[in-house]
């Protein structure tokens, strides 16, 4: 390469000639160095930062057979979005039998026995979709970067559930 200024040989890879102490814009104008130093320039090269990709979650119907699926793999992660579709899913599951199975216990008729019926199915809807929320639980507190045991948070009483809460809301890392 041949510097701009002086026209004196300098080597290919040099942004400063060692004669005049020119800057080549062509080789300046590619770089956005910003305020970092060369050593973190290097280091981040080196490292291929950012590490860590951000996890993109299942939506949808994916999202509801992918909770079922995962309820016993206390691995992995679930980004906000994923967890709060498999959630709201879980609450309007819940919904939807227990206001029917109360109305039919209340009636005065034979709809006791169907209230039964529905409640005994809720009773074990109850007991599958807990593995698999403790589990989806787990994946989001993961991904938002806290410790596995963080969980046992909300057997604490009142405040636990509200840090809980505010522990899965809280961004990926």
């Amino acid at each position: 390469m041949i510097c701009e200024k002086c026209k004196s040989v300098i080597n290919d890879g040099s942004i400063e000639c060692p004669h005049c102490g020119y800057m080549h814009d062509s080789n300046t104008k590619s770089q956005n160095h910003g305020d970092t130093s060369l050593r973190e320039r290097r280091l981040r090269a080196f490292t291929r930062y950012p590490k860590r990709y951000p996890y993109k979650g299942k939506r949808g119907f994916s999202a509801i057979t992918h909770l079922y699926k995962e309820s016993f793999n206390f691995s992995g992660e679930s980004d906000l979005k994923e967890y709060l579709t498999q959630q709201f899913y879980i609450m309007f599951l819940f919904a939807a039998f227990a206001i029917p199975g109360k109305f039919f216990l209340d009636s005065p008729s034979s709809f006791p026995r169907i209230g039964i019926v529905i409640l005994i199915i809720l009773f074990i809807l109850i007991v599958i979709s807990s593995f698999s929320s403790l589990s989806a639980t787990q994946r989001r507190l993961r991904n938002a970067g806290y410790p596995k045991n963080t969980y046992f948070l909300s057997y604490i009483p009142v405040l636990g559930g509200i840090i809980l809460l505010l522990m899965t809301f809280a961004p990926a890392e």
